[in-house]
């Protein structure tokens, strides 16, 4: 399929040439600098309802003279700079962007969730952890919720889509899962969800080559929204809050801004707060990095960005350039990719030139799933341009379907850069590090790996350091251990917990998983200093990892027909261990066998995260 979108994205490159330079533009600023023979050639309109960029020529029948920015001798816009829009009614929205605005995004003592990314797996084990801690009422109702990937994957539609994304079916004990009861609990419509992404992107470049009307970069994205969100109700445009509170307080600030395709989304009923987990991967002007740095991107419900700005310096591979620049600070989520305009009245507030479209859940979601990204990016860059060949056509094609957004840092009123977003386990896979900048203090953290963890008599993890055969590497990571290397993630950042606490924390995962119960186990650990990632020393963090594995109790306990499928492979083919990449489309029995296996470990060892998820720590 990928060799499909490469062949694909040669005749793209070559036929992709929008009608007019507008046409595409979601951007305000790049709106109006946009010229052709060194003319203006575009118009941003900042009326609600109307926002967007129109060529010159056509602006004036769709937008009010106020609300039109043009530069150029023949404009006949009100306005020749975005900060003159306060003269437009709606227009300049008002964002939170000073961190005491956000006092609530605090973990403080309440519980901390981190569901891990891994594809459709990682969707699965989400459906069947989360079924399980519901059905045994272990869910807290506050709270933080860090989801990357497949997580968010489940997530997205479970807290945000229609009742039937609140349907996770019920769990068959493993004594009575034959082959037939297996099929009859496979009918909820999430047990539906996971398709084939990649052929849905092959379909949506075609159709994109041919008529120019959307943005590449928004392929990835529309894939996963088609999957995951639309068939729950979930509009595409539409922003996402942490609370009903929340949603009403954003629409009383901006009326102007919601309603239609833009109706503000809530959860459904008490819940923790969600923080889609993404990355930073740095200036689309200096992408591919002659070294990586990337950052963890908290996409949160309450808040998107960091509670504090870091400085970091990026240089271009080939010695192409380089610039320190500030990565971070916190403002509302649907406000990413603004333009700043200048302080608001009130100090926690700024006032914004808006893209096109709010940010929305379908974006949050896809760049926090847009796995490829990291890969494009070293081999391509982003937002390049063909140099007339066919090799140069599918470089550039391929370059931008690399999602890129404004990163402001606030209270910085300078114009934003674009940097390149992605994936957030192209730096840390689980979204703690989200979680313990905003404070956390105890973390369950849920690990939908890929690879299985060596036991004792392979591996003693008192004994000496782990390889990459013998646990997941983004576990070491975290104690500064980088066991793995490869071109999408960069883990040698990661570096936040003492290394004295990974030995203990391995060790009782490996006992856990011998008892044939599921690897579930605690450890207390402590944090490092790491500046570029915001994390304090000295903070002790209660750790709990529930940590993929196949519990020999369970697999003995099922009837033996289900048992000889498991093992032959063919209609469950790599169980428990889905594979990231090639098994993207899953069957609903092969959901729901799955899911099954991750509720029976969530019942298995209830006591102890009945502890852990308690509404305030002892």
């Amino acid at each position: 399929m990928w060799r499909a979108l490469v062949l694909l994205a040669a005749g793209a490159g070559a036929s992709f040439v929008p009608s007019f330079p507008c046409t595409l533009t979601t951007d305000p600023a790049e709106c109006v600098d946009t010229t052709v023979s060194g003319f203006h050639v575009c118009a941003w309109c900042a009326a609600p309802g109307s926002r967007g960029c129109h060529p010159v020529g056509s602006v004036y029948n769709e937008c009010e003279k106020e609300c039109c920015v043009a530069r150029g001798a023949a404009s006949r816009c009100a306005q020749s700079e975005l900060a003159g829009l306060g003269a437009c009614d709606g227009a300049a929205a008002t964002v939170l962007s000073d961190a005491s605005a956000f006092a609530s995004s605090r973990a403080g003592t309440r519980p901390a969730l981190a569901f891990s990314g891994g594809g459709a797996r990682a969707f699965t084990l989400a459906l069947g952890w989360t079924r399980a801690l519901k059905a045994l009422d272990l869910w807290p109702a506050s709270g933080l919720l860090a989801a990357v990937s497949g997580g968010g994957w489940f997530f997205g539609p479970h807290y945000y889509g229609d009742d039937a994304a609140a349907d996770l079916g019920a769990t068959t004990p493993p004594e009575t899962l034959t082959l037939a009861a297996l099929a009859a609990s496979a009918t909820p419509k999430l047990f539906s969800a996971p398709g084939a992404i990649l052929k849905t992107c092959v379909e949506l470049l075609a159709e994109r080559a041919v008529y120019s009307h959307k943005p590449l970069d928004e392929i990835w994205r529309d894939a996963i929204f088609a999957s995951y969100l639309e068939p729950f109700g979930v509009g595409s445009h539409q922003p996402f809050f942490a609370s009903d509170g929340a949603a009403k307080a954003a629409v009383a600030r901006n009326p102007a801004l919601y309603g239609g395709e833009s109706a503000p989304l809530a959860p459904r009923s008490p819940s923790p707060t969600l923080v889609l987990g993404g990355s930073v991967e740095g200036p689309a002007d200096l992408v591919p990095l002659q070294k990586k740095i990337y950052l963890p991107l908290a996409l949160g419900a309450d808040a998107t960005g960091s509670p504090s700005a870091v400085d970091v310096t990026y240089a271009k591979r080939g010695g192409g350039g380089n610039e320190t620049l500030a990565v971070g600070g916190l403002q509302e989520t649907w406000a990413l990719g603004a333009v700043p305009l200048r302080a608001a009245a009130r100090n926690e507030s700024t006032a914004v030139a808006l893209p096109t479209h709010l940010f929305s859940l379908a974006d949050a979601v896809g760049v926090a799933s847009m796995a490829p990204g990291g890969v494009l990016t070293q081999i391509f860059g982003a937002g390049g341009a063909s140099d007339g060949t066919a090799t140069g056509a599918a470089a550039a094609t391929l370059s931008n379907l690399v999602p890129t957004k404004r990163l402001w840092a606030p209270p910085s009123l300078a114009l934003p850069p674009y940097f390149v977003l992605g994936d957030g386990g192209d730096v840390e896979n689980f979204g703690l590090v989200q979680l313990l900048q905003r404070g956390a203090t105890r973390a369950v953290v849920f690990d939908a790996t890929l690879s299985p963890l060596a036991p004792r008599t392979r591996w003693d993890p008192a004994a000496r350091a782990p390889t990459a055969a013998d646990v997941d590497e983004y576990v070491p990571a975290l104690f500064g251990m980088d066991v793995g290397r490869d071109l999408e993630a960069e883990l040698s950042h990661n570096h936040v917990f003492d290394a004295r606490g990974f030995a203990p924390l391995c060790l009782a995962l490996q006992d856990a998983a011998a008892r044939g119960t599921g690897a579930v186990a605690s450890a207390s650990v402590v944090t490092v200093r790491n500046d570029l990632f915001g994390v304090e020393a000295g903070r002790s963090v209660d750790l709990t990892l529930v940590y993929l594995d196949l519990p020999s109790k369970w697999l003995a306990a099922l009837p033996s027909e289900t048992r000889e499928a498991i093992k032959k492979g063919d209609d469950f083919p790599n169980f428990p261990f889905y594979d990231t990449f090639t098994q993207l489309a899953l069957a609903p029995v092969q959901v729901a066998l799955l899911a099954h296996m991750a509720s029976w470990v969530i019942e298995q060892n209830a006591d102890l995260l009945r502890e852990k998820l308690a509404s305030e720590s002892a």
